[in-house]
Protein backbone atom coordinates (compact mmCIF):
# COMPACT_ATOMS: atom_id res chain seq x y z
CA UNK A 1 0.00 0.00 0.00
CA UNK A 2 1.54 3.45 -1.01
CA UNK A 3 0.03 6.18 0.93
CA UNK A 4 0.60 6.40 4.66
CA UNK A 5 -3.38 6.39 5.61
CA UNK A 6 -3.68 3.22 4.26
CA UNK A 7 -0.47 1.57 4.83
CA UNK A 8 -0.93 2.68 8.56
CA UNK A 9 -4.18 0.05 8.69
CA UNK A 10 -4.10 -3.21 9.26
CA UNK A 11 -6.46 -4.35 5.53
CA UNK A 12 -8.27 -7.53 5.50
CA UNK A 13 -8.44 -9.80 2.13
CA UNK A 14 -12.46 -8.03 1.57
CA UNK A 15 -10.68 -4.84 1.43
CA UNK A 16 -8.85 -5.65 -2.21
CA UNK A 17 -10.26 -6.49 -4.90
CA UNK A 18 -8.63 -8.81 -7.84
CA UNK A 19 -8.73 -9.65 -11.91
CA UNK A 20 -7.22 -12.31 -13.58
CA UNK A 21 -7.21 -11.79 -17.34
CA UNK A 22 -9.69 -9.62 -16.49
CA UNK A 23 -12.32 -11.78 -15.28
CA UNK A 24 -12.76 -11.22 -11.04
CA UNK A 25 -11.46 -13.56 -8.86
CA UNK A 26 -11.65 -13.28 -5.11
CA UNK A 27 -9.21 -13.23 -2.38
CA UNK A 28 -9.42 -15.28 -0.49
CA UNK A 29 -6.81 -14.52 2.18
CA UNK A 30 -4.71 -11.21 3.17
CA UNK A 31 -1.31 -11.30 4.99
CA UNK A 32 0.37 -7.59 5.98
CA UNK A 33 2.01 -5.82 8.77
CA UNK A 34 2.34 -7.87 12.11
CA UNK A 35 1.51 -11.54 10.67
CA UNK A 36 4.35 -13.70 10.64
CA UNK A 37 6.97 -12.97 7.86
CA UNK A 38 10.27 -14.93 6.69
CA UNK A 39 12.80 -12.28 5.20
CA UNK A 40 15.35 -14.00 3.26
CA UNK A 41 18.68 -11.77 3.00
CA UNK A 42 21.18 -12.79 0.28
CA UNK A 43 24.46 -11.05 0.29
CA UNK A 44 26.64 -11.14 -3.11
CA UNK A 45 29.06 -7.90 -1.71
CA UNK A 46 32.83 -8.02 -3.35
CA UNK A 47 33.28 -4.80 -3.84
CA UNK A 48 34.15 -1.27 -1.80
CA UNK A 49 34.51 -2.26 2.00
CA UNK A 50 33.12 1.30 2.75
CA UNK A 51 29.91 0.64 1.30
CA UNK A 52 29.73 -2.86 2.39
CA UNK A 53 30.03 -2.06 6.19
CA UNK A 54 27.59 0.79 5.87
CA UNK A 55 25.63 -2.10 4.93
CA UNK A 56 26.08 -4.64 6.88
CA UNK A 57 25.20 -1.95 10.15
CA UNK A 58 22.14 -0.84 8.76
CA UNK A 59 20.79 -4.21 8.29
CA UNK A 60 22.17 -5.09 11.35
CA UNK A 61 20.83 -2.42 13.07
CA UNK A 62 16.72 -3.14 11.33
CA UNK A 63 17.38 -6.77 12.17
CA UNK A 64 17.85 -6.18 15.66
CA UNK A 65 14.65 -3.72 15.87
CA UNK A 66 12.13 -6.26 14.03
CA UNK A 67 8.83 -7.70 15.67
CA UNK A 68 8.27 -11.30 17.45
CA UNK A 69 6.44 -11.94 13.83
CA UNK A 70 9.91 -11.78 11.80
CA UNK A 71 12.17 -14.68 11.16
CA UNK A 72 15.37 -13.87 9.19
CA UNK A 73 17.52 -16.12 6.58
CA UNK A 74 20.91 -15.31 5.61
CA UNK A 75 22.42 -16.59 2.64
CA UNK A 76 25.60 -16.18 -0.05
CA UNK A 77 25.83 -16.03 -3.24
CA UNK A 78 29.19 -15.36 -4.91
CA UNK A 79 30.71 -18.47 -6.09
CA UNK A 80 27.52 -20.73 -5.84
CA UNK A 81 24.43 -20.26 -3.12
CA UNK A 82 25.55 -21.05 0.66
CA UNK A 83 23.36 -20.53 3.25
CA UNK A 84 24.73 -19.07 6.50
CA UNK A 85 21.67 -19.08 8.51
CA UNK A 86 18.24 -20.65 8.16
CA UNK A 87 15.26 -18.94 9.14
CA UNK A 88 15.57 -17.67 12.98
CA UNK A 89 14.63 -14.96 15.27
CA UNK A 90 17.77 -15.58 17.14
CA UNK A 91 18.92 -11.49 16.24
CA UNK A 92 22.72 -11.54 17.85
CA UNK A 93 23.37 -14.88 15.92
CA UNK A 94 22.49 -13.66 12.89
CA UNK A 95 24.51 -10.34 13.25
CA UNK A 96 27.42 -12.45 14.37
CA UNK A 97 27.16 -14.40 11.06
CA UNK A 98 26.47 -11.53 9.08
CA UNK A 99 29.32 -9.43 9.87
CA UNK A 100 31.83 -12.75 9.63
CA UNK A 101 30.53 -13.46 6.03
CA UNK A 102 32.82 -13.45 2.82
CA UNK A 103 33.15 -10.27 0.55
CA UNK A 104 35.56 -12.03 -1.97
CA UNK A 105 34.87 -14.34 -5.42
CA UNK A 106 32.38 -13.08 -8.32
CA UNK A 107 29.20 -11.65 -8.19
CA UNK A 108 26.33 -14.58 -7.82
CA UNK A 109 23.18 -12.60 -8.36
CA UNK A 110 22.42 -13.91 -11.81
CA UNK A 111 23.38 -17.45 -11.14
CA UNK A 112 21.43 -17.99 -7.81
CA UNK A 113 17.99 -15.40 -8.16
CA UNK A 114 16.25 -18.22 -9.62
CA UNK A 115 17.44 -20.72 -6.98
CA UNK A 116 16.43 -17.84 -4.17
CA UNK A 117 12.91 -17.60 -6.05
CA UNK A 118 12.27 -21.26 -5.69
CA UNK A 119 13.39 -21.04 -1.68
CA UNK A 120 10.82 -18.44 -1.08
CA UNK A 121 8.12 -20.09 -2.92
CA UNK A 122 8.92 -23.62 -0.86
CA UNK A 123 8.44 -21.35 2.52
CA UNK A 124 5.31 -19.87 0.95
CA UNK A 125 3.09 -22.61 0.49
CA UNK A 126 2.77 -23.13 4.24
CA UNK A 127 -0.34 -21.05 5.09
CA UNK A 128 -0.06 -17.79 7.27
CA UNK A 129 3.41 -16.59 6.36
CA UNK A 130 5.00 -13.77 4.38
CA UNK A 131 8.14 -14.22 2.32
CA UNK A 132 10.12 -11.68 0.42
CA UNK A 133 13.78 -12.07 -0.49
CA UNK A 134 16.17 -9.25 -0.39
CA UNK A 135 20.09 -9.04 -2.02
CA UNK A 136 22.56 -6.87 -0.94
CA UNK A 137 24.72 -6.93 -3.93
CA UNK A 138 27.54 -4.92 -5.69
CA UNK A 139 28.84 -6.30 -8.60
CA UNK A 140 29.71 -5.18 -12.03
CA UNK A 141 28.36 -7.43 -14.75
CA UNK A 142 32.31 -7.39 -16.21
CA UNK A 143 33.24 -9.11 -12.53
CA UNK A 144 31.61 -12.13 -13.57
CA UNK A 145 33.18 -15.50 -13.68
CA UNK A 146 31.43 -16.26 -17.18
CA UNK A 147 32.29 -13.48 -19.91
CA UNK A 148 28.86 -11.40 -20.51
CA UNK A 149 30.11 -8.67 -22.05
CA UNK A 150 30.81 -8.21 -25.52
CA UNK A 151 34.43 -7.29 -26.90
CA UNK A 152 35.32 -4.90 -29.57
CA UNK A 153 36.42 -6.97 -32.15
CA UNK A 154 38.76 -4.35 -33.76
CA UNK A 155 39.30 -1.20 -31.06
CA UNK A 156 41.11 0.99 -33.53
CA UNK A 157 37.61 1.04 -36.04
CA UNK A 158 35.21 3.56 -34.81
CA UNK A 159 32.30 2.00 -37.31
CA UNK A 160 32.75 -1.83 -36.14
CA UNK A 161 29.37 -3.04 -35.56
CA UNK A 162 30.25 -5.03 -32.19
CA UNK A 163 30.69 -1.33 -30.10
CA UNK A 164 26.68 -1.27 -31.21
CA UNK A 165 25.84 -4.43 -29.92
CA UNK A 166 28.11 -4.61 -26.67
CA UNK A 167 25.40 -5.30 -24.56
CA UNK A 168 23.20 -7.78 -26.27
CA UNK A 169 24.60 -10.74 -24.57
CA UNK A 170 23.76 -9.07 -20.86
CA UNK A 171 20.16 -8.24 -22.86
CA UNK A 172 19.48 -11.83 -23.79
CA UNK A 173 20.50 -13.11 -20.21
CA UNK A 174 18.26 -10.92 -18.36
CA UNK A 175 15.29 -11.16 -20.66
CA UNK A 176 15.89 -14.62 -20.07
CA UNK A 177 15.63 -14.34 -16.74
CA UNK A 178 13.00 -12.01 -16.13
CA UNK A 179 10.48 -14.13 -18.07
CA UNK A 180 11.46 -17.52 -15.86
CA UNK A 181 10.93 -15.22 -12.30
CA UNK A 182 7.70 -15.02 -13.59
CA UNK A 183 6.27 -17.69 -12.51
CA UNK A 184 7.61 -17.58 -8.86
CA UNK A 185 5.37 -15.78 -6.11
CA UNK A 186 8.17 -14.88 -3.94
CA UNK A 187 9.15 -11.04 -4.17
CA UNK A 188 12.27 -10.24 -4.74
CA UNK A 189 13.79 -6.77 -3.80
CA UNK A 190 17.89 -5.49 -4.08
CA UNK A 191 19.61 -3.09 -2.86
CA UNK A 192 22.40 -2.57 -5.54
CA UNK A 193 25.72 -0.30 -3.22
CA UNK A 194 27.20 0.88 -6.43
CA UNK A 195 25.01 2.33 -9.34
CA UNK A 196 27.76 2.36 -12.45
CA UNK A 197 27.07 4.58 -15.81
CA UNK A 198 28.64 2.52 -18.34
CA UNK A 199 26.32 1.00 -20.95
CA UNK A 200 27.14 -2.69 -20.12
CA UNK A 201 25.98 -1.68 -16.31
CA UNK A 202 23.66 -0.38 -17.16
CA UNK A 203 21.60 -2.95 -18.95
CA UNK A 204 22.86 -5.35 -16.12
CA UNK A 205 21.07 -2.80 -13.95
CA UNK A 206 17.85 -2.54 -16.20
CA UNK A 207 17.62 -6.05 -15.80
CA UNK A 208 17.91 -6.46 -11.94
CA UNK A 209 14.87 -3.37 -12.06
CA UNK A 210 13.18 -5.72 -14.25
CA UNK A 211 13.49 -8.93 -11.82
CA UNK A 212 12.05 -7.34 -8.97
CA UNK A 213 9.04 -5.62 -10.80
CA UNK A 214 8.27 -9.24 -12.54
CA UNK A 215 8.15 -10.26 -8.68
CA UNK A 216 6.47 -7.26 -6.96
CA UNK A 217 9.53 -6.15 -5.31
CA UNK A 218 11.54 -2.93 -5.80
CA UNK A 219 15.20 -2.15 -6.56
CA UNK A 220 17.72 0.73 -5.44
CA UNK A 221 21.04 1.82 -6.89
CA UNK A 222 23.49 3.75 -4.77
CA UNK A 223 25.01 6.60 -5.83
CA UNK A 224 27.26 7.22 -3.37
CA UNK A 225 28.02 5.77 0.01
CA UNK A 226 25.64 8.49 2.09
CA UNK A 227 22.87 6.27 0.23
CA UNK A 228 24.04 3.08 1.37
CA UNK A 229 22.29 2.81 4.98
CA UNK A 230 19.14 4.94 3.55
CA UNK A 231 18.59 2.22 1.26
CA UNK A 232 19.03 -0.69 2.95
CA UNK A 233 16.61 0.62 5.38
CA UNK A 234 14.04 1.32 2.85
CA UNK A 235 13.94 -1.45 1.28
CA UNK A 236 13.58 -3.80 4.48
CA UNK A 237 10.66 -1.30 5.85
CA UNK A 238 8.89 -2.23 2.70
CA UNK A 239 9.45 -5.64 2.92
CA UNK A 240 8.20 -5.33 6.50
CA UNK A 241 4.84 -3.78 5.36
CA UNK A 242 3.87 -5.71 2.29
CA UNK A 243 0.91 -7.47 1.84
CA UNK A 244 0.46 -11.16 0.63
CA UNK A 245 -2.77 -12.01 -1.01
CA UNK A 246 -3.66 -16.03 -2.10
CA UNK A 247 -6.15 -15.90 -4.76
CA UNK A 248 -7.60 -18.97 -6.92
CA UNK A 249 -6.89 -19.86 -10.07
CA UNK A 250 -8.92 -20.78 -12.99
CA UNK A 251 -8.34 -24.15 -13.61
CA UNK A 252 -8.02 -24.03 -17.58
CA UNK A 253 -5.37 -20.98 -17.18
CA UNK A 254 -1.97 -22.02 -18.51
CA UNK A 255 0.71 -19.16 -19.64
CA UNK A 256 0.78 -15.24 -18.96
CA UNK A 257 -1.73 -13.80 -17.49
CA UNK A 258 -2.73 -10.44 -16.31
CA UNK A 259 -3.31 -9.83 -12.43
CA UNK A 260 -4.85 -6.69 -11.24
CA UNK A 261 -4.86 -5.47 -7.45
CA UNK A 262 -7.14 -2.48 -6.30
CA UNK A 263 -8.13 -1.54 -2.98
CA UNK A 264 -10.68 0.48 -1.50
CA UNK A 265 -8.57 1.59 1.11
CA UNK A 266 -5.64 3.32 -1.11
CA UNK A 267 -3.50 3.05 -3.65
CA UNK A 268 -1.95 -0.71 -4.52
CA UNK A 269 1.34 -1.38 -6.16
CA UNK A 270 1.72 -4.58 -7.51
CA UNK A 271 3.30 -7.16 -10.00
CA UNK A 272 0.97 -7.20 -13.13
CA UNK A 273 1.65 -10.55 -14.57
CA UNK A 274 1.69 -14.14 -13.91
CA UNK A 275 3.20 -16.83 -15.63
CA UNK A 276 1.32 -20.19 -14.62
CA UNK A 277 2.18 -23.64 -15.73
CA UNK A 278 0.04 -26.32 -17.28
CA UNK A 279 -2.13 -28.40 -14.51
CA UNK A 280 -0.42 -31.47 -16.16
CA UNK A 281 2.24 -33.33 -14.53
CA UNK A 282 4.53 -35.41 -16.42
CA UNK A 283 2.57 -38.20 -17.06
CA UNK A 284 -0.11 -37.66 -18.51
CA UNK A 285 -3.39 -37.13 -15.80
CA UNK A 286 -1.28 -35.96 -13.33
CA UNK A 287 -2.62 -33.26 -11.39
CA UNK A 288 0.14 -30.13 -10.18
CA UNK A 289 -0.49 -29.32 -6.28
CA UNK A 290 -0.56 -25.81 -7.13
CA UNK A 291 -3.74 -24.37 -5.61
CA UNK A 292 -3.07 -20.62 -5.10
CA UNK A 293 -0.99 -18.11 -6.01
CA UNK A 294 0.39 -14.81 -4.22
CA UNK A 295 -0.14 -11.19 -5.46
CA UNK A 296 2.28 -8.64 -3.60
CA UNK A 297 1.42 -5.29 -2.89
Amino acid sequence: MTDADSAAAKLEAADFQATVNAADVPVQAALGPGDPLIVIVVLDMVGDLNRIDAARGALAAYIQSMGDNAYVALLQAQDGLLTLQDPTQEREQLVEKLMASSVSGFPGLLDSVEQVAGIGDSMLAQPGVRVAALYLTDGSIGAYRGNLVNTVVNPSDSGDLSRRFGSRLIQEKMSSLHSNLQQFSTPLFFVHLEERTNSQDVAYQNGIMQFATATGGQAWFARGLVDVEQLVRGALARIDAHYSLTLPLPADLTGPAELRLTSDKGAVEHRAQLLIHSASGGKKGKKSKQKRKRGES
